[in-house]
């Protein structure tokens, strides 16, 4: 198992790349804050093997501080 930093964005995309991941499903818990989530969209931009991001929440709105 590969250990994930959620706070490195770079490090998300290896390993999604390192495992072709196509779909993204994030299950992040929202009490921790927005950081995690947005790294994971930004991780799925990047990656050249994901096409598909499917968020934990909907209707929230994700803003980089």
């Amino acid at each position: 198992m590969i250990p994930v930093d959620y706070s490195d964005v770079e490090s998300v995309v290896k390993v999604l790349e390192a495992h072709q991941v196509d779909t993204l499903i994030s299950t992040v818990d929202s009490n921790v804050g927005p950081g995690p989530e947005l790294a994971l969209i930004q991780a799925a931009e990047k990656s050249s093997v994901t096409k598909r991001y499917i968020p934990c929440m909907w209707g929230v709105e994700y803003a980089e501080r």
